[in-house]
């Protein structure tokens, strides 16, 4: 009979995965059962289609109703203790991770992705989570694949692609991961930005977008410092390091890499540690120097101090001596083939030898 025919595409969409359309015969037909809560096939199909639109705790009730209707169905059973076991484990990882127990959180989740790894409308909401618990634990590649799976699954998944841009930017000074983060955080916003919101929720979505927009300005800063010349990681100091502790790490780096101490080396390693003491010492020279240090934590490039700093401070003979210092030894190819003179005073030569 007809109703028949309506079961069977009932079936039909919940396997093409036509699931609006599926809960929605699905409620016509119950409401138009003369049978109600005995209407086994009807429940079963229900509850089939629930669980794959991923509402785990409403896809129990149908199987339920019919455990009432029919108490020895062994296939309603099976199904309804199937369903019971990843809606409780899917709970427990929810329960664990609002505890702060990440650990468990991801262990209960896993759990549950391998119970069904068919489920998409499931296992993209558990991969989701899960990276959210890595990144809590700092295990942000980890995080990565998840929210990679997640995408792979629903390719529009604001919220994956957010949590994916975090965690590539959470592994620091990497210049790989943080162009990853931008392009995420760009499609992010590009979602946001074409979503249709209720009049009612406009203002809290514009200010989603502008915390948005932020994390992505800030991900473009973190792209252009990863590809400086990082003078304090040269130096081997914070960028709070005081005037004395940059001194004190210069002459330990120094004496470290001076060329005298390069005898019974290979050619290659004498060429390294020569390329490290420049980079030594060009790093003291900036940052003992508290105009081209200022320019430097501007932003300002190495490679373009020189003429940064003649473009704010001119050549006049008053700034600290720098003008004399950079007529006789800038010019001359920036901070090119000699080691001596001009660092605060400090001769790496002389220095060697009074360290020796």
């Amino acid at each position: 009979n007809f109703r028949i025919i309506l079961l069977l595409k009932l079936d039909c969409l919940i396997e093409l995965k036509k699931l609006e359309e599926a809960i929605n015969l699905s409620n016509s037909l119950m409401k138009s059962s003369t049978t109600g809560s005995g209407d086994t096939e009807l429940l079963l199909l229900r509850a089939k289609c629930l669980y794959n639109m991923g509402d785990l705790e409403n896809s129990i009730k149908p199987l339920q109703m019919c455990i009432r209707a029919d108490p020895d169905n062994k296939n309603v059973i099976k199904q309804y203790k199937f369903y019971k076991s990843v809606d409780e484990a899917k709970k427990s990882g929810d329960n664990a991770f609002r505890s702060g127990d990440w650990e468990l959180a991801i262990s209960e989740w896993t759990k549950c992705i391998d119970l069904d790894r068919r489920n998409a409308n499931v296992i993209n909401k558990l991969y989701y989570n899960r990276g959210v618990a890595y990144a809590k634990l700092n295990r942000f590649v980890d995080s990565i694949t998840d929210c990679t799976r997640a995408i792979q699954l629903d390719n529009r998944y604001l919220k994956a692609y957010i949590r994916r841009a975090d965690s590539h930017l959470g592994i620091v000074g990497d210049s790989v991961h943080i162009e990853q983060s931008i392009q995420d955080y760009e499609k992010a916003l590009d979602i946001m930005q074409n979503m249709n919101v209720d009049e009612d929720e406009e203002r809290n979505h514009r200010a989603e977008i502008k915390a948005l927009k932020a994390k992505y300005q800030k991900a473009k800063v973190a792209l252009k410092r990863s590809k400086r010349k990082d003078l304090y990681a040269i130096m081997g100091v914070s960028q709070n390091a005081t005037q004395e502790e940059i001194k004190k790490a210069y002459k330990k780096k120094a004496l470290q890499y001076h060329p005298d101490r390069s005898s019974g080396k290979t050619d290659v390693q004498k060429a390294e540690n020569e390329k490290i003491f420049k980079e030594i010492n060009q790093a003291y020279e900036i940052l003992t120097d508290k105009e081209k240090k200022a320019l430097y934590d501007q932003g300002v490039e190495v490679e373009d101090m020189d003429q940064a700093h003649q473009q704010k401070y001119g050549d006049d003979d008053d700034n600290d001596g720098y003008s004399n210092h950079y007529q006789q030894r800038g010019r001359q190819g920036g901070f090119g083939g000699g080691f001596g003179g001009g660092f605060g005073g400090m001769d790496p030569n002389s220095m060697f030898n009074e360290y020796m």
